[in-house]
């Protein structure tokens, strides 16, 4: 490759000497106008790069083109069929109508089917349009793993929002995951997806994204009880819940929200708080999760761009999710043992967060369907005695237990333990005293 570009090259050989450049930009999501600009640096100018920006345009369109110039949904199969070949446990499957045209598809690889296993008791799922040339709603399915950080479990693209579109999808994705039903899912308010969860998930707790029902307040009521409506959202309990219920009908009901009110009272079970306190949701009130990763996606796609750049895009969106796990759980496994600073029996432990400065009460059991772990947090309750005890804390220490014995350790023990732990001054790395009061020291010594 030589130093520099010659100017006068043809736009022709120019396009063929930065192929493998633009092609490689373009696939990690980078804009055709900062494409230009990176070549620019990399080339000492732009009269060193030899094109416009015009012609990265050019060059992107007619390669797209060509990718799938045996039509959109075919090149996006063969795609997959690759996959599978050199992933034995990569899955996907799909649905046509009767003129052979892509309806639904749905693929998971062999690690989102692992993570599943582990991390798969709650599942986030949401449909967003705009995210390809054909407005089919894209539909990720995520959850949270050990480290409460993002992990994907599968991805679905339907041809519309209807019951039965929902209705295949999630049926694929169950088959994907062997026949395994989470434990809750949260999604947001569309009737449709209601109706497909009740058909395919039944039993299994359902809980409706209080951010869309939160927006949902602000087209239906006026400002002024929007308080009240929260109330009931996040606050209610169930023996209060009707008679708080019937006091904000008797104040804020008009003509124009009845129906909506109606509607909300007859699915109050999937948003007040009053009936969720008993599910598993792992702290979670919203489909945050799903929403995040659309939104990495929709940084570089848009209206125009094929299936074959959804799947790519996606693909890449989960690789940086993977990479940051991997970094996540090298620098958990080289601090962990540093956690743990008290037993109290052998299914009774504290847990010392160093960031936060806190301590908190884990308890472990055991049972038919096997270990569970709940900290005093009360946002985690996973299968993993150690990561899940230090995720998810308050703002604020823990408190001493309220039981005066917690299995065998009591209060003035479990105080004994927290005062022990002596901190180390910044300035001389002795104990016993902090950097200020270290400070003054020195100053008297010189006077």
């Amino acid at each position: 490759m030589p130093d520099e570009v010659p100017f006068l090259w043809s736009h022709r050989k120019i396009k063929d000497f930065h192929r493998n450049e633009i092609m490689s930009m373009e696939a990690a999501g980078i804009r055709k106008h900062v494409i230009r600009d990176v070549l620019q640096c990399r080339y000492g100018g732009y009269d060193k790069v030899g094109i416009v920006t015009k012609d990265i345009y050019n060059y992107c369109s007619k390669n797209k083109r060509s990718r799938i110039a045996e039509g959109d949904a075919r090149t996006v199969l063969g795609l997959l069929l690759k996959r599978r070949n050199t992933d034995p446990d990569f899955y996907f499957d799909y649905k046509v109508d009767d003129d052979s045209r892509l309806m639904s598809l749905f693929w998971c690889d062999t690690q989102s089917r692992m993570d599943y296993q582990s991390f798969g008791d709650v599942v986030v799922f949401d449909s967003t349009y705009r995210m390809n040339r054909y407005k089919m709603p894209f539909v990720p399915f995520v959850g949270l793993n050990h480290h409460r950080n993002t992990t994907v479990f599968g991805c679905g693209i339907i041809c519309d929002e209807r019951a039965d579109s929902y209705i295949w999808v999630l049926q694929a994705f169950l088959k994907a995951m062997c026949q395994k039903k989470p434990q809750s899912v949260i999604t947001d308010g569309d009737y449709s997806m209601i109706k497909a969860i009740r058909q395919v998930l039944p039993g299994v707790s359902h809980r409706i994204c209080s951010w869309h029902v939160e927006k949902n307040i602000l087209k239906h009521l006026h400002s002024n009880c929007l308080d009240g409506f929260r109330t009931l959202l996040y606050y209610a309990s169930s023996e209060t819940f009707e008679a708080r219920w019937n006091a904000f009908l008797s104040e804020y009901e008009t003509a124009t929200n009845r129906e909506w009110l109606a509607m909300m009272y007859k699915n109050r079970k999937l948003w007040a708080a009053a009936f969720q306190r008993d599910k598993f949701f792992l702290g979670m009130r919203s489909n945050q999760r799903s929403e995040s990763l659309n939104s990495s996606l929709h940084r570089h796609l848009d209206i125009y761009m094929s299936l074959l750049d959804l799947v790519e895009h996606y693909e890449n969106c989960v690789s940086r999710l993977r990479e940051t796990e991997h970094e996540l759980l090298k620098i958990n496994d080289y601090h962990i043992h540093d956690r743990i600073i008290a037993m109290g029996s052998s299914r009774y432990f504290l847990v010392h967060n160093e960031k936060k400065k806190s301590v908190f009460e884990v308890d472990y059991w055991s049972d038919t369907s096997g270990h569970t772990i709940h900290c005093s947090c009360r946002k985690m309750e996973l299968f993993d005695p150690i990561i899940a005890a230090t995720k998810g804390a308050p703002r604020k220490n823990s408190n001493v237990p309220n039981n005066s014995n917690v299995d065998g350790l009591s209060k003035k023990r479990y105080k004994s333990f927290v005062e022990k732990r002596q901190y180390k001054c910044t300035l001389c790395k002795q104990q016993g005293h902090n950097r200020k009061t270290c400070e003054k020291q020195v100053q008297q010594g010189c006077d």
